[in-house]
């Protein structure tokens, strides 16, 4: 709970534009972010902001497991992960359809094949 606490502060005042626009949605389970938006401009904001870190709350992102569904490089130069158009985005336990929308469980744990 401390956690969530912390780091919807740390939203609030790092992570203002991308919270408040009403296209975008940034979620975030204890510690692992999901941002799904229209805006590129926006999605290269949060992937650079959070791959810059934000020291006074301790937060540094693993470069390799960030994942895109476009095409990315971190303003210091980092190639970003991307996820083919027919692959499935793994979040928390779940995967996502970036096409479809559609949501279901990441099984890969119990049936040992990885997305």
């Amino acid at each position: 709970m401390l956690c969530g606490y912390y780091y919807s502060q740390m939203e609030r005042t790092h992570l203002s534009e991308i919270v408040q626009d009403p296209d975008s949605l940034l979620l975030r389970w204890v510690d692992d972010f999901l941002f799904v938006t229209p805006h590129r401009r926006l999605a290269d904001k949060f992937l650079n902001t959070m791959h810059a870190g934000i020291p006074e709350y301790g937060c540094v992102i693993n470069h390799d497991k960030t994942l895109t569904n476009y095409t990315a490089v971190t303003a210091d130069g980092h190639k970003v992960t991307r996820i083919g158009a027919s692959d499935r985005f793994p979040w928390c336990g779940f995967l996502l359809d970036t096409v479809t929308l559609e949501v279901s469980p990441d099984l890969s744990r119990y049936t040992g094949e990885f997305y």
